[in-house]
């Protein structure tokens, strides 16, 4: 499949300094089997090094108190969090993983790797989504992006409850940050959508997929629900 190189999307207010990168196709990819092949093939190689790189990385860290204000608090999806108890065992209340840099690639790689399996357009996981289900993804797709501003409202009344019952000293500005990743990605789809016509995947030619590549396919749907991060970092 020809295509271009990578080109690498900066973002120079957090820590790495990117959000992965695009690669520009010049042609649709026509095969059904060859579009799975190509979704699923970068979230699989991506988590091949990110998974080992976090376990490393975690052997590396220490659990510590932490404190009532003035700290960041990594995303939790269900993968990490395993993780994080299989590598440190458990952790007490109040405390947590302080991490290695090692630690924090590795987390930032499931970061990555979870935002481009989102079932959407031409991410890899709207390729996974289009080759398993054909054209219903365009529905999917359409009501993925409406979910996302479900996400942003559910964070804004788990960080905003308890400020205004008195039970959290987290500041409103943090309120509202902490809350906005998710309402930034509602606008980044949208402005992706309008740069590639579109949040409906390009039709591929008739042909099934083949049985394998269906169980990778689902594989890679349920990556995507235990890599999500309700919020992918929490200011205190």
């Amino acid at each position: 499949m020809p295509a271009s190189l990578p080109y690498f999307l900066p973002l120079p207010v957090i820590v790495p300094g990117t959000l992965g990168a695009v690669i520009a196709m010049r042609d649709r990819i026509r095969s059904r089997n060859a579009l799975l092949d190509i979704g699923a093939a970068g979230p699989i190689a991506g988590l091949v090094v990110a998974i080992p790189v976090l376990a490393w990385g975690l052997s590396l860290s220490q659990v510590m108190p932490n404190p009532e204000t003035g700290y960041q608090q990594e995303g939790q999806s269900l993968l990490y969090v395993a993780l994080k108890y299989l590598v440190v065992g458990p952790i007490p209340a109040g405390h947590d993983v302080w991490l290695h840099p090692t630690a924090f690639a590795g987390w930032f790689g499931l970061l990555l790797t979870m935002v481009n399996l989102l079932p959407w357009g031409q991410l890899d996981g709207g390729h996974i989504a289009y080759a398993l289900v054909g054209e219903r993804h365009h529905a999917i797709a359409r009501w993925l992006r409406r979910a996302l501003l479900l996400v942003f409202v559910f964070n804004l009344l788990r960080f905003g409850l308890p400020v205004l019952a008195g039970t959290s000293t987290m500041s409103p500005l943090y309120v509202v940050m902490n809350s906005m990743s998710w309402l930034v990605w509602y606008f980044v789809l949208g402005l992706l959508s309008k740069l590639s016509g579109g949040s409906e995947h390009p039709p591929f030619e008739p042909g099934p997929l083949s049985p394998a590549r269906r169980a990778v396919a689902w594989f890679c749907l349920v990556l995507f629900v235990v890599l999500f991060m309700p919020a992918p970092m929490t200011s205190y």
